[in-house]
């Protein structure tokens, strides 16, 4: 075909489909920024671009930041800082503040939108022809993703998904028995290869253009945004050589697919033809600038007023409160948490009750990447960030009268499974066992007995041993890792290595309340995993003939887990010369008191806090167990000195970092290049499931069914949701997390930062694009800059 264009057509495709970014399934979902791969462009032309192609808006409603500013929380300085920071993006607003009211007060948000030919045709027939095609492509892309909760599936096979379908689709009479004639697919050639596909439909679609041709293949992303984030996955999981099973499925099959269709429905409907190509003028007038509209213009500056606000506040409680208290000394117990937001509400109330106890912050893998084989699960776990392979494996090993049981669990939910899917024995399965299921719904509906207890023995306290396989080289290599990195200058007698969990029942998004460092798992095998490291004789040997860290001979590592419905924490193994500890048991004793005060303060926040946590964590109908990582909005890089007083009303990830202790600032580069992207993922993720839960969210909990083990339909069809449910960031009422960019302070020589920053494309794309923002907190003039643009800091609060 002969397209208007400069570019090759390949060259497009690859483009356009940068506006897919993975999506991790349910057993190990974790917070994702779903414009990962269009994070070289401006956050604010992307959000404003895909806004007008896809017909939703990215940016909250004005509606919404006028009543912020009604309600004193964007200030005028705000609105006018954010005017003059946007200028250095090109999104300039030359009027005065009064005439930006006015004009936010009158202005009528309207949105463009990209039609593909289904919503052209849909429109004129008041059909939705779309969703038809969403769903014929469900069908097969559920059998051919499927974990094992299909009875028929494609699992199987050797073939990549077009391959499979174009063999299929001859047989498929679906689209015929609706209305449009299958001849395309049926009588003539269907091509070998997506690109082929692709490149025919175009020629009857009648697409000529770039501008159309780019803009038509993102609005058939958005379509089956669903499925096109799976298949990202498995190319992920393949680039990282995690994925055994992968096929050689790419994003241009599915899009070959869905232009097939349409090119059958075209070709039943040849009388809209001349409407249709009048149409596709009409779009590539509409959509050839390449600028911000004036509503985004308006929006933008909202959102970075929004911003501006929480960050004056925050500011300037670091440098009124957090320069004041004294460095904090070696405590008789350290206790190392997760950078998770959910631990600095806990941190603090330990702090505070229990003053011979100090806390600290370091990614929730504790630096140790865990291949985990278990008995139980019939897949490999990865507890460990999703942008790395982990590099160790560990094995459990049950005691045998364990073992047997956990093997004789998972052959009775094979079978029952089986029997639930059958054609046949699912009737019998009701017949046979829905009177004892309708037993114990009922006794889950109206107990009120404490149950999260046993559900807790019973996730962690497994009579295992967790073989690793390393030999003492290696070992004592993780160990000095570890080390090097906490940011621990003297290490008391007792540290305990804290990660955390999530108990919660019937709950299809249960991963997404884990540890997102430890890719979508609780962080207790990797605690136990680096504690076993530390404790090992031999290793601690080698650690200590070499004097390069301030460890004791008797440092005793204890592995521990937050259970972060409850905030409950357990130590999980347990010395048994420590029994008679005094400074441990005060420790136990004061935990669960602990527990309740960080519930109490949680209650102040959030609606659902009213309810006891045992319940929630227990019962099958809650939609809300808990609000996880709900209203993050910073990430703190710095000693625990600088927020120890400070109440961030768990809202900032905190990672214990002293620069000066920092040879080379290899720590800080870590800590840029991995948990600080996976903050900006996990950011990101809530933001878009914000402000636009349709295609970004999950949708409602209360109509999920899921497909094929790994993800959820909403209803019984549609497209493969992603993002987080609609319950997560909303109280039913009121949207509960405020949709801010993650704001990032760090204490260190802003030089050293911007080295850094300059090294690593990742980083620079990030920042100088505004998908994040920097400050650097300064230790010797108590000053807080921000990164307006390269080399370029200032103190903005002035």
């Amino acid at each position: 075909m002969r397209l208007s264009i400069m570019n090759p057509i390949s060259n497009i495709i690859k483009d356009s489909l940068n506006v897919v970014s993975p999506s991790w399934p349910l057993h190990s979902f974790v917070g994702v920024n779903p414009f990962w791969n269009l994070k070289e462009k401006p956050f604010y032309l992307t959000l404003s671009e895909l806004s007008c192609i896809n017909g939703e808006n990215l940016f909250l409603p004005i509606n919404y930041f006028l009543d912020k500013y009604n309600n004193g929380v964007i200030t005028y300085h705000d609105i006018k800082k954010s005017i003059e920071l946007l200028n250095h993006f090109n999104i300039k607003y030359n009027q005065d503040i009064q005439s930006f009211l006015r004009e936010s007060l009158e202005e009528q948000e309207h949105l463009l939108s990209f039609n593909t030919y289904s919503e052209f045709l849909g429109n004129l027939e008041n059909i939705n022809v779309k969703e038809i095609i969403v769903d014929e492509i469900t069908k097969y892309c559920s059998s051919y993703f499927d974990l094992g909760q299909a009875a028929f599936s494609l699992k199987n096979t050797k073939k990549r998904l077009y391959s499979e379908w174009k063999e299929l689709i001859i047989y498929d009479k679906t689209i015929s028995y609706l209305g449009y004639k299958n001849n395309f697919l049926i009588e003539e050639n269907i091509p070998d290869n997506p690109e082929e596909m692709i490149n025919k439909c175009l020629i009857i679609l009648n697409i000529n253009n770039e501008n159309n041709f780019k803009n038509y293949l993102m609005k058939v992303c958005k379509h089956i945004m669903g499925w096109c984030s799976h298949i990202k996955y498995q190319i992920w999981q393949n680039d990282l050589e995690l994925n055994k099973n992968y096929k050689g499925t790419k994003l241009e099959d599915i899009i070959a697919i869905f232009m097939a269709y349409e090119c059958v429905i075209k070709n039943s409907k040849k009388h809209w033809d001349e409407a249709w190509a009048k149409f596709l003028t009409h779009q590539e007038s509409l959509f050839s600038k390449n600028e911000v509209d004036h509503i985004f213009k308006l929006l933008c500056i909202w959102q970075r007023a929004f911003e501006l606000s929480y960050q004056r506040k925050l500011s300037h409680n670091l440098t009124k409160n957090g320069f004041n208290s004294s460095d904090i000394i070696k405590k008789d117990i350290q206790m190392i948490f997760c950078i998770d937001v959910r631990s600095e509400i806990i941190r603090r109330k330990i702090e505070e009750t229990i003053p011979e106890v100090s806390t600290h912050g370091f990614a929730g893998f504790f630096g140790v990447s865990l291949e985990c084989n278990q008995v139980i699960n019939e897949i490999s776990t990865y507890r460990c960030p999703v942008l790395m392979q982990p590099k160790i494996a560990v094995n459990e090993i049950l005691e045998e009268n364990f073992e047997k049981k956990a093997l004789g669990i998972t052959s009775l939910n094979k079978f029952t499974t089986g029997l639930k899917q059958g054609l046949a024995s699912s009737f019998a399965y009701v017949e046979l066992f829905g009177i004892l299921s309708g037993f114990k719904i009922l006794s889950k509906s109206i107990s009120n007995n404490n149950k999260s207890n046993i559900l807790f023995n019973k996730k962690y306290f497994k009579n295992s041993k967790l073989n690793q396989n390393l030999n003492l080289e290696k070992k004592v290599e993780i160990a000095e890792f570890v080390l090097t990195h906490f940011g621990i200058a003297e290490f008391s007698k007792i540290v305990i290595i804290c990660g955390h969990g999530s108990l919660t029942t019937n709950n299809a998004f249960a991963s997404s309340l884990n540890c997102g460092a430890c890719g979508g798992y609780s962080g207790d095998l990797n605690a136990r995993v680096i504690c076993e490291t530390l404790n090992d004789k031999e290793v601690r040997i080698k650690i200590i003939e070499k004097n390069k860290f301030k460890l004791l001979k008797e440092t005793l590592f204890l592995p521990a887990l937050h259970e972060t419905v409850s905030d409950e924490i357990r130590i999980l193994e347990e010395d048994i010369s420590l029994i008679e500890n005094p400074a441990l048991l005060n420790l136990k004793n004061k935990l669960s008191k602990i527990a309740e005060s960080s519930q109490k303060e949680r209650s102040h926040y959030f609606n659902n806090y009213s309810i006891s946590a045992s319940l929630r964590s227990t019962n099958w109908s809650e939609v809300r167990p808990e609000w996880a990582l709900v209203n993050n909005a910073c990430f703190i890089i710095a000693p625990r000195e600088r927020t120890k007083n400070l109440n961030l009303e768990g809202r900032s990830f905190l990672h214990d970092y002293h620069f000066d202790q920092d040879e080379g600032m290899k720590t800080l580069e870590l800590i840029m290049t991995a948990p600080m992207i996976v903050t900006n993922w996990i950011n990101m993720q809530y933001y878009a499931s914000a402000v636009e839960r349709n295609t970004f969210g999950s949708g409602d909990k209360t109509i999920h069914n899921i497909v094929g083990l790994f993800g959820v339909l909403e209803g019984n069809g549609g497209d493969l949701k992603i993002g987080l449910p609609f319950q997560s960031v909303h109280d039913g009422k009121n949207l509960v997390h405020e949709p801010l960019r993650l704001s990032v302070f760090i204490e260190a020589p802003y030089i050293e930062i911007e080295k850094i920053i300059d090294k690593h494309k990742v980083l620079s794309d990030l920042i100088d694009n505004q998908w994040l923002h920097i400050f650097v907190i300064e230790k010797e003039t108590k000053n807080i800059l921000y990164r307006i643009s390269k080399n370029k800091f200032e103190n903005i609060f002035n």
